[in-house]
């Protein structure tokens, strides 16, 4: 159950009961010609707040629960001292990449996972690693982009255990999808080792990325599903849905599996075809982080000497969508 209690430049402010808790979320869509940072909005929100008691005093008995974990495990927490961009310069496509420990012939194949009409990914990656690269997507015939040493599988990644959304229905872009995409075929992460012929491969010497519209979560939320990701120096994910709370438990049991096979995060950036989702939790504050997500997750980096909960830009980082407008900096729990 959902009450609007405020709605102004499109910004909406909402209690969303969940049996006897209660949360607290707002979303942002910003209307052309205003920046989502823009002075007036964020003073705005703010007066609306010191005028209302009512939401502090709600926000302060949301509980936690498993949306601040979730948002707690995206926090920067892995040093990586070279990025380069792969994909697209400018558009929709284009990541960073951690360089540290991908030269010097340590990594022997790589892996682009959900490419549609687009992949110029696959090529920088042939380029510039000299490896060959596995492009998978069951959703399109063909390949978009090919290269000297590129491979296309009509194939999807699954998880090895049915999965249904928590409230049972199957609803969501997502959800239901009974560990993998409705259209198919599709393959476990250990029968696409073995088809592309890396069974064998030794710890962190494979490279993927990873945008399959929000696949991802309940695949790696599995446990059965991660045979063979020590295998993996580096894994790029485009996170979808991040503002659906009520499959943040899905979420955080994702990214702790991930990171429970030594994979740090290393580079957070927001995909601005998406809004943001921003919430209050249980310590009165505000956090905020872009629905669609693109996280660079490595292995055997050095810690930093603490985790960034504020997000920075890099300079290579571009704005997925020019038209749109730049979306404002994640906040994330200390």
């Amino acid at each position: 159950m959902t009450f609007t209690m405020w709605s102004c430049l499109s910004w909406t402010l909402s209690l969303t009961a969940f049996g006897s808790t209660a949360a607290i979320q707002v979303t942002q869509d910003v209307p052309p010609g205003v920046s989502s940072n823009n002075a007036s909005v964020s003073n705005l929100l703010g007066s609306f707040r010191e005028t209302s008691g009512t939401i502090d005093e709600l926000a302060a008995k949301v509980p936690d629960g498993y949306t601040r974990e979730f948002l707690s495990r995206l926090k920067v927490c892995g040093a990586c001292t070279e990025f380069q961009r792969f994909g697209e310069e400018q558009y929709d496509g284009g990541y960073l990449v951690c360089m540290d420990g991908m030269r010097g012939g340590q990594i022997r194949a790589a892996y682009s996972m959900g490419i549609e009409q687009h992949d110029l990914f696959s090529a920088h990656v042939y380029y510039r690693l000299k490896v060959p690269i596995h492009q998978l997507d069951c959703t399109v015939p063909r390949p978009a982009k090919g290269c000297g040493d590129c491979h296309f599988y009509q194939v999807c990644l699954k998880g090895d255990k049915p999965w249904r959304s928590p409230d049972g229905t199957g609803r969501g872009d997502w959800e239901g999808k009974s560990g993998g995409h409705p259209i198919g075929p599709n393959m476990n992460m250990q029968e696409i080792l073995n088809m592309t012929g890396q069974t064998d491969a030794p710890e962190n010497s494979l490279f993927m990325k990873m945008d399959i519209e929000g696949s991802e979560w309940p695949i790696f939320a599995n446990a059965d599903a991660h045979w063979g990701l020590e295998k993996f120096k580096q894994i790029i994910f485009e996170f979808h849905s991040l503002e659906l709370r009520k499959n943040h438990e899905v979420y955080a049991s994702a990214l702790k599996n991930l990171q429970n096979h030594g994979f740090k995060v290393v580079h957070i950036h927001g995909n601005n075809n998406k809004n943001q989702f921003g919430t209050f939790l249980e310590d009165g504050n505000w956090y905020q982080v872009p629905r669609m997500l693109e996280v660079t997750l490595a292995r055997d980096v050095p810690d930093l000497e603490k985790c960034e909960a504020r997000q920075r830009l890099h300079p290579l980082d571009k704005d997925n969508h020019l038209k749109f407008q730049p979306l404002p900096l994640a906040k994330l729990p200390k």
